[in-house]
């Protein structure tokens, strides 16, 4: 049914289990119906007694009233709990989604300085291409010039002869 209904209901349930613990009733000797109390066999007469006196002591009824501000107790602590729960459940959930942020955050950084790396170990890589290949050109420039040097000298050795061997005829 409705909620009221069910908060109703749950008051007569909370009365009888009152009444029963002021009577001295043991939970496990009766049981709640939706709309009756059923008793194991020999608790009856309890209640038959209680019927015939007409009214039930003001120390019963102090305990009746006892017992449902208890039970009263017991539900305002277990809201009390369950709200205290869900607070945390939320601060859990916060802190995990700052983490999850974090490890984002962490991983775009991380990312990054990865392809700065990339950048410049690619750059380094170019540079030094670039000074091997000038260091190359300059040894090859340098083996041409001595190429052509010793082509020369080698000019001057054989003019050197031929002219010695022309003095010579």
């Amino acid at each position: 049914g409705q909620p009221a209904d069910k908060m109703e209901q749950r008051k007569h349930k909370w009365f009888v289990e009152s009444l029963m613990k002021a009577l001295g009733v043991h939970p496990g000797e009766y049981r709640l119906g939706h709309t009756r109390v059923f008793f194991k066999s020999g608790r009856m007469s309890l209640l038959e007694e209680l019927r015939a006196r007409g009214v039930l002591s003001t120390s019963i009824t102090d305990r009746i009233h006892f017992y449902l501000a208890q039970k009263r107790w017991q539900q305002g602590m277990g809201c009390i709990r369950t709200c205290t729960r869900i607070k945390r459940h939320i601060r859990r959930k916060k802190s995990m989604a700052m983490f999850l942020r974090a490890c984002r955050t962490a991983w775009i950084l991380a990312r990054t300085i990865i392809k700065l790396a990339h950048k410049v170990a690619k750059e380094r890589l170019a540079r030094e291409r670039k000074q091997r290949e000038i260091e190359m050109r300059e040894r090859r420039r340098k083996e041409k010039e001595l190429e052509v040097e010793l082509q020369q000298r080698a000019l001057e050795e054989e003019m050197i002869i031929a002219q010695s061997r022309s003095e010579e005829h």
